[in-house]
């Protein structure tokens, strides 16, 4: 029974960091982007405070012929530990980028990398959509998972996703990935179900055990194990590894900073390193699994399954899809107007990863 406890509360503690720094709210996350760019356009000294940076990020060589890089991750999960890999491998030192790496929340991040203080932000949907349609030029030069590794879970008064019609399901926040996600239920499957957003992730669990939420959105895969401990009827309702609007991890750039030949070579680089990591990752879970639970806060138990899922979402590219981003665009349309009819393509630049694989 002590064993039971101590999982449950470190598989909430970990995960509710993961909810937190997910996704903020949609217009938090959309305002703060605008916001930023309007003060970058603007030439102000202090475009760079919401990171926490007082100097723009470099894309030019030092004299030393490495280029100083600064790459934000948006979650501490293993969905956006590559760079972590990459830069414990030496694959950012061997393609001559001198790398740091640091967490930033997407309400965060994004204002961040329009004022150019990071060169680049590690994220997954919908956040940089969000900001492109009302504006921003953010882009998608990488991406390396094909899904995100997310459910919906339910208890014994729903069978399937459409028994949830009309009954609760609860979120983090409105905007975060958990609504994101029920949101894409929603539209797909011709229902309504009524989200409880209830700020944390033990609050929604407290809510799914006593049965005042039939359902609980943005569930690991991993942490299905506990749940069933928690709420023994816990089943998976709806399965997003297999649903191509709700798109995995990448990496983001504001389009008018990659004009520069320094930019563009420096962008490539970057993907190169990211590319190279991706079998190393694959084939050293010894290396993989403690940086996971250094940087989630998890046992080692709780890692390794953390790393067999996400190793599973991986793909063997760096490039970009735009059918995904065709797909997250009709899903947003319902929430964010903006992103009926916008141009799919202007989120996304395959040139940069497809030319760092063929240098590979």
């Amino acid at each position: 029974m002590q064993q039971t406890h101590r999982s449950r509360s470190l598989s909430r503690s970990s995960h509710e960091t993961r909810r937190r720094s997910g996704l903020r709210g949609t217009a938090a996350v959309a305002g703060a982007v605008l916001l930023a760019s309007g003060v970058a356009a603007c030439g102000s000294s202090s475009s760079s405070s919401a990171s926490g940076s007082n100097s723009a990020a470099s894309w030019s060589p030092s004299r030393s012929g490495t280029t100083n890089v600064t790459i934000a991750y948006t979650a501490p999960t293993a969905d956006q530990i590559l760079p972590v890999v990459a830069k414990a491998g030496g694959f950012f030192k061997k393609n001559g980028i001198n790398v740091t790496l640091k967490f930033l929340s997407p309400s965060a991040a994004l204002p961040a990398l329009i004022s150019g203080s990071v060169n680049f932000v590690v994220m997954g949907a919908p956040a940089a959509e969000i900001g492109a349609v009302n504006g921003t030029p953010l882009e998608y030069v990488g991406q390396w998972e094909k899904y995100i590794d997310a459910q919906i879970v339910a208890n014994k008064d729903a069978a399937t996703i459409k028994d949830l019609n009309n009954k609760t399901v609860a979120i983090s926040s409105t905007g975060a990935l958990s609504d994101f996600l029920a949101q894409i239920s929603n539209h797909q499957n011709g229902i309504t179900m009524h989200e409880v957003p209830l700020g944390s992730f033990p609050d929604e669990i407290t809510a799914f055990e006593k049965g005042s939420a039939a359902a609980l959105s943005g569930a690991n895969p991993w942490q299905l194990k506990t749940l069933k401990k928690l709420v023994p009827s816990t089943h998976v309702v709806e399965d997003f590894r297999s649903n191509p609007s709700a798109v995995g991890v990448g990496v983001i750039a504001d389009s008018q900073k990659l004009s520069s030949t320094a930019a563009h070579n420096t962008t490539v680089k970057v993907l190169r390193a990211l590319y190279q990591a991706i079998p190393y990752y694959k084939s050293h879970e010894s290396v993989a699994v403690p940086l996971i639970a250094k940087t989630d806060s998890y046992t080692t138990a709780e890692a390794t399954e953390a790393y067999q899922d996400v190793k599973k979402a991986t793909d063997n590219t760096v490039v970009p899809d735009l059918a995904s981003e065709k797909s997250v665009l009709t899903a947003l349309s319902s929430s964010q107007p903006a992103a009926k009819g916008f141009d799919a393509s202007k989120l996304f630049d395959p040139s940069y990863a497809t030319k760092a694989q063929s240098g590979s």
